[in-house]
């Protein structure tokens, strides 16, 4: 949170805790649901505040075990093996957790940050056509404001690491907010086309291969222009299916990342592949292919799925 706008500090110390959505005990993350009193209408506006336990910084390493632990308790050893428990003594200049604040928050927002079961999809095209689609298209567009935002350069243009400009084929590349920009074996990035009319990776043609080809050599070389302690060959470049949102875009991690979910099978398609299917195998490859991923049951998308394969045929 910037500390040069004081009024964001004031709205999350106005959170008021109503119940947990969800926890990873992997990321050492939870999700909680609150509200906060607008403060010009005073009616209380639902939010949600995501809460992780940052990766231990560079500079605090070395002195961990020396400086920062607090009173460490022997809690049970067994042969060579002893366990401890402690608290970090506070440190201004090393964060410990990280948050983000999405205030005021929708039903679709609590829906999606919510813990939930899923389920393996097949999506034909005529399942895209008939139920995917429809849904995309039913999005308003006050839904992807902030990637516009970024695009435009309203707001994030500090954090920009590299722009192509061109409006056909370029992008825009920068951290994901998931990244705390310190941990380079937890890198992650995001590139942004600036063209409109790709909302995802069913929409990708022949045409679009020149826009696939420039992300797939530029990034890597930028990426490590700007992060030299990170090479090429530990990038890692995917397009999600379902996307989170649906303007085209794709993840830029290292591979060191690959347990996280947004990186495995029923996610992630490697950006080498889906060029090749669509240089070499078909040029409207993914227009006509049958897509498998996993899919929330809290998904927008769930209940129609669900009435398109229970629909008689």
């Amino acid at each position: 949170m910037d500390s040069a706008h004081p009024e964001f500090m004031e709205t999350l110390q106005n959170f008021q805790f109503i119940r947990q959505l969800n926890e990873d005990t992997h990321s050492k993350s939870i999700t909680l649901l609150g509200s906060i009193a607008d403060e010009k209408t005073g009616k209380e506006e639902q939010s949600i505040l995501l809460v992780e336990k940052l990766h231990f910084h560079a500079s605090e390493i070395p002195v961990l075990v020396s400086s920062r632990l607090q009173s460490p308790k022997l809690t049970f050893n067994n042969d060579i093996y002893h366990w401890y428990k402690s608290n970090i003594k506070n440190d201004e200049s090393i964060p410990d957790i990280k948050m983000t604040l999405i205030y005021p928050a929708t039903e679709i927002h609590i829906k999606k940050y919510s813990k939930q079961e899923g389920v393996m999809v097949r999506e034909t095209p005529d399942m895209y056509k008939q139920v995917v689609l429809p849904y995309i298209e039913g999005f308003p567009t006050s839904r992807i404001q902030w990637v516009y935002n970024i695009l435009d350069k309203v707001q994030e243009s500090e954090r920009i690491v590299f722009e192509d400009p061109d409006k056909e084929h370029g992008f825009i590349l920068l951290p994901d907010s998931k990244w705390d920009q310190t941990t380079m074996n937890a890198l992650y990035l995001l590139v942004i086309c600036h063209r409109h009319d790709v909302r995802s990776l069913r929409d990708l043609r022949s045409q679009h291969l020149e826009l696939l080809r420039r992300i797939q050599r530029e990034i890597p070389k930028a990426v490590v222009a700007k992060y030299p302690h990170v090479s090429e060959d530990q990038l890692k470049l995917y397009i999600h299916y379902q996307p989170s949102y649906y303007h085209f875009h794709v993840h830029v991690t290292h591979v060191a990342l690959s347990s996280s979910p947004g990186a495995t099978v029923g996610k992630a398609n490697l950006l080498d592949t889906v060029i090749d299917n669509i240089e070499n195998i078909d040029h409207e490859y993914y227009a006509k292919c049958t897509l498998s991923y996993v899919l929330g049951t809290d998904h927008g998308l769930y209940e129609g799925v669900q009435q398109y394969l229970n629909a008689p045929k």
